[in-house]
């Protein structure tokens, strides 16, 4: 049996795999000018940052 043979790999402060979590998508957005600037939509649709309707999601 292989017990404690494999390496460990690396985990972020929430202690999920950093490989899967290490990014979001809100790091490449290109609608982070509106973010800076606490410019949000209200709906789906709107070209303004759309956090508070929920983008934070895996890259």
């Amino acid at each position: 049996m292989a017990t404690g043979q494999a390496p460990m790999i690396p985990l972020d402060e929430a202690l999920r795999p950093s490989w899967l979590f290490g990014h979001t998508v809100h790091e490449g957005c290109d609608r982070a000018g509106y973010y800076e600037q606490g410019d949000f939509a209200t709906e789906y649709g709107s070209p303004k940052c759309i956090v508070k309707l929920g983008c934070w999601g895996r890259s």
